[in-house]
């Protein structure tokens, strides 16, 4: 009767633990269905009165492979609809939880990368120069670069003010990685005053000198693996772009500075 009690108190009190899922579970009726067919058939396999169990063993295993089969079509259709929304959005946040949900593993398997000769390629280093060359070829192909203004320099009509850099600044999400400059979004945030000035006044100088500065626009690219396509082969990657958007959101925001074309 104490025991019924304490079971009673500890039930109103914390509940019942749930029963841990597989790691592979699924509502899809395909996999519930074959998964209900190979039950039913190992159980007639521990019938000691059937003696020839040769074709009821390949039927059996004829199940889990059918299972395995549409457990990696599941997965790979899950990691596709990921992909599109990572290139389908200009929301940071639905990116990056997109990509967190792709590469969510507990094993982290390494991007496989082969160079010009068909090779593995086994240093980190050379990996992310054969990545960035190419897709800085295959998106600029052989042509130069556009040059970076277009147009005589001079000063913006409206100067862009330490106010509007510091709007730019406040509307940074925290927590996200950090591009080529190292600047966290949250020193931007949280800057003093002169910081927003001399930083006006630099965003103001590339339009007056047409100096371009690299940091503006460059950003960190992550080569994502397709789903289902061969390991190694440069086409095989999906490429992830994170840039800064700080510096776009201050001349976004100032109307004369479209009026200086930058490309």
């Amino acid at each position: 009767l104490l025991f019924e009690g304490v079971k009673s108190a500890a039930a109103a009190t914390v509940g019942f633990k749930k029963k841990d899922r597989k790691a592979h579970y699924t509502t899809d009726s395909t996999v519930v269905s074959l998964t209900e067919k190979r039950h039913k058939l190992l159980q007639q396999l521990n019938n000691k009165e059937l003696r020839d169990r040769t074709e009821l063993r390949r039927s059996i295993n004829r199940l889990k492979n059918d299972i395995t089969r549409r457990l990696k079509t599941l997965k790979t259709e899950h990691a596709e609809r990921l992909a599109d929304s990572i290139n389908s959005t200009d929301d940071s946040r639905k990116m990056f939880e997109a990509v967190r949900l792709l590469s969510d593993s507990k094993k982290t398997i390494p991007v496989a990368v082969f160079n010009g000769e068909n090779q593995l390629v086994d240093n980190d280093i050379d990996k992310a120069e054969i990545v960035k060359n190419y897709f800085q070829e295959h998106y600029t192909g052989s042509e130069p670069p556009l040059p970076a203004f277009d147009g005589d320099p001079r000063p913006l009509d409206t100067p862009i003010t330490a106010n509007e850099v510091q709007l730019a600044a406040k509307r940074l999400k925290n927590g996200k990685a950090v591009g080529p400059d190292d600047i966290p979004n949250e020193l931007l945030k949280h800057a003093p005053q002169e910081f927003f000035e001399k930083y006006a006044v630099l965003v103001n100088q590339t339009f007056e000198r047409h100096e371009h500065v690299a940091s503006f626009s460059e950003g960190y690219l992550t080569p994502l693996q397709k789903p289902g396509k061969p390991k190694g082969p440069l086409k095989s990657l999906r490429p992830f772009m994170s840039p800064k958007r700080h510096q776009e959101d201050i001349v976004h925001d100032n109307p004369t500075a479209h009026s200086n074309p930058v490309s």
